[in-house]
């Protein structure tokens, strides 16, 4: 339910309060206008001054009912953070076939951990997934154990840095790094957030 940034209030029973209002203000001035009508209405002036004070009536209530519209629609905004945000997220592929045997040469834990510390001494996080992948080399399909990263919160020239100190020292031919702008949303559990 939306709330207005200032108080704290759903808007939807104060748009209900509001409108109860400005309904009983619109019957109680024509209940007034219509007594007032009926005090001998045979002279032109008193019709003239009913009709004027009726019209008015609808004037005002019309303002209020705008008024009343037009501030919900400017505060329903107000104070509320959108929940879902975007981030450019990484996804980088390091396939662990050395660049000059075709073969792999480290295994996929000391990989993994190389990987790990060189990330964390960037100071991010990270999520790890153990893949199985393959690549064409002239035209002759290779296999090899993939680890896949998904980086989100950095710089991409830091994501390229960690991909060129990571290949270097494992001596991998090339790494895939795969980019794209990515919704998310934490949650923290109802107890956590109140």
């Amino acid at each position: 339910m939306p709330v207005d940034g200032f108080s704290g209030v759903p808007l939807l029973p104060v748009m209900g309060i509001l409108c109860t209002v400005i309904n009983l203000l619109f019957r109680a001035g024509w209940k007034i206008a219509a007594v007032w009508g009926n005090r001998k209405p045979f002279m032109k002036q008193a019709i003239r001054e009913r009709k004027r004070t009726i019209m008015k009536m609808r004037r005002v209530s019309v303002c209020l009912l705008l008024a009343a519209l037009s501030i919900t629609l400017l505060l329903c905004g107000c104070g509320q953070h959108d929940s879902q945000t975007t981030e450019m997220v990484y996804h980088v592929y390091f396939g662990l076939n050395d660049a000059d045997t075709g073969k792999q040469e480290v295994t996929t834990d000391d990989a993994s951990s190389y990987i790990r510390s060189v990330i964390e001494s960037y100071g991010y996080g990270y999520t790890e997934h153990r893949t199985y992948g393959a690549y064409t080399e002239n035209g002759e399909s290779k296999g090899n154990d993939t680890l896949v990263y998904m980086l989100t919160f950095v710089e991409e020239e830091n994501v390229e840095k960690i991909a060129n100190e990571v290949v270097d020292h494992l001596n991998l031919a090339s790494v895939l790094c795969q980019k794209e702008e990515m919704p998310y949303t934490f949650y923290a559990g109802e107890e956590k957030q109140s």
